[in-house]
């Protein structure tokens, strides 16, 4: 939905990882009546509709669209291939590890 400029709302555990903020990139809420109360809010608060749609679809694109991800396994190639991490790849494919989302 978000790639599609549609707000949404998420429980925590459906934002984990994306490195989404409440009230900026989607609402986020806890619980069948927290989560009900951010449905209507969002739908009667057309400001606050506009404002996530336009800050997910920013978000979305900074950090998961293709320049995005091209990006980041160019970083990943150009680590392995100077070997920055100074260790076997191979062996632990987690030292070269790079963040898919930033902490924006």
């Amino acid at each position: 939905s978000m790639s599609h400029g549609l707000p949404m709302v998420a429980t925590p555990i459906g934002a984990e990882g994306m490195g989404l903020h409440h009230g900026r990139h989607a609402l986020i809420a806890s619980g069948s009546q927290d989560f009900a109360d951010s449905v209507v809010r969002l739908y009667e608060d057309e400001v606050l509709w506009r404002s996530i749609s336009a800050e997910s679809l920013a978000y979305l694109e900074a950090n998961y669209s293709p320049a995005a991800a091209r990006e980041k396994m160019a970083g990943i190639f150009n680590r392995v291939q100077n070997n920055e991490a100074g260790v076997d790849v191979l062996q632990d494919p987690a030292a070269i590890a790079i963040p898919l989302a930033s902490s924006a």
